[in-house]
């Protein structure tokens, strides 16, 4: 089949055979052979062609163990940014809610105590941080701190 794809870096065109449609958290992704085996989410597919062109699985591949090894590399590569805070307890409760983990136990250095998070460099990790409100700080990296500032600043110029 052929399709159109919305990524990240644009759209794309590819011929492919199917393999798999996966659902996860509620989210559909197609699983299917370019030049690699790839996955897409269907939400992201533009437009699809049912070419008449048949297509066959690959001898050997074995869904269950792919998509375990695919989520785990996405994963690893999606949250490529270590970022560090300080945080108060509630701060470290509030971690916990959103699903973040440190990647390392805690330090308390007095009130506070010093984490170090895997987070997408992303305006989603943005996000998830201003989350935490005042019961945490980021510390690093620097880029995300200004940028977490910037945020603050725009927030308080539409109350000012």
């Amino acid at each position: 089949m052929a399709l159109r794809y919305s990524a990240w870096k644009g759209e794309v065109e590819r011929l492919v055979s199917p393999l798999a449609i996966v659902l996860k958290a509620g989210t559909w992704y197609l699983v299917a052979e370019a030049e690699t085996i790839r996955v897409y989410r269907i939400a992201n597919i533009q437009y699809l062609d049912l070419l008449e062109d048949g297509f066959s699985r690959p001898e050997g591949f074995d869904l269950r163990s792919f998509w375990h090894d695919w989520r785990a590399d996405f994963e690893t590569r999606l949250k490529s940014q270590l970022v560090t805070l300080k945080v108060t307890p509630e701060g470290l409760q509030r971690l916990g809610e959103t699903g973040l983990r440190p990647v390392a136990t805690p330090v308390f250095e007095g009130p506070m105590a010093t984490v170090s998070l895997a987070m997408e460099d992303s305006p989603f990790a943005v996000r998830m941080l201003l989350s935490l409100g005042s019961e945490a700080e980021i510390v690093a990296p620097a880029g995300l701190r200004e940028t977490v500032l910037t945020e603050l600043q725009q927030m308080l110029g539409r109350y000012a």
